[in-house]
This record gives C-alpha cells, structure tokens and sequence, in this order.
C-alpha cells in the first residue's frame, strides 16, 4: 500500500468531517439578540400596571361592559346581539382591551383582568 491513500492514513470518513462542520455551522447563541425584545420602558409600564393595579389608560364603560360579557363566556357574535352593536364593533372594543392590559391571547385578557382586579 501506498503511503496516504487508506482511511487510517489521515483521510477522514464522511461522518467525521459532518462532526467537524457541524460545531461552525451552529450560530453563536450568545450574540443573537431575541426577535421579541421589548424595549425595557415597556417592560416597566407592564411591571407597574400589574403591580399597581392600575391601567394609564382606564377602561371605557363599554369596554367594562364587553370584559365582563368576555369573562362569562360570550363570543363576539353574541356579545354584538346583547349589546345591538356589529360584530366587528365588538372585535374592536376586545383588541382596544387586550392592548390597555398587554394581553396577546384571549386567556391572557381573562388573566390580566383578574390580576389587575378589573373583574
């Protein structure tokens, strides 16, 4: 046998070589900043509201009223029949809601309204 020509003579297999690459081709997880991050003034508003109780923009009364047709359960559909408003009305007054109490999700909103005492 000729001098470097088998694979225990310095040549790699597949297999190893993928190890190899493997670990440079990972990004550095350390560097990467998170696509979500909040500016910390954002984060300090939520703290307080929900520390403090209190909204710095306080509910209207119709936003009140949809919150707690929202805690007992109602739809938007159904909501809209109570209250002789359009459904799209009420899909208003839900999203106005969840952005006063920093809700993303509609068991958020339930959440923060008990927490924040709005209930």
């Amino acid at each position: 046998m000729t001098e470097g020509t088998g694979l225990l003579d310095g040549q790699t297999t597949a297999s190893a070589a993928g190890k190899v690459g493997a670990h440079r081709s990972r990004p550095n997880l350390d560097r990467a900043a998170p696509a979500t991050a909040k500016p910390p003034q954002v984060d300090r508003i939520l703290e307080d509201t929900l520390i403090s109780g209190k909204l710095a923009d306080p509910l209207t009364k119709r936003e009140a009223e949809i919150l707690g047709l929202i805690l007992a359960g109602k739809t938007n559909k159904k909501i809209a029949q109570k209250l002789f408003r359009s459904e799209r009305t009420i899909e208003y007054h839900r999203h106005r809601l969840m952005n006063k109490v920093g809700a993303k999700t509609a068991a958020d909103l339930v959440k923060r309204a008990i927490t924040m005492g709005l209930v």
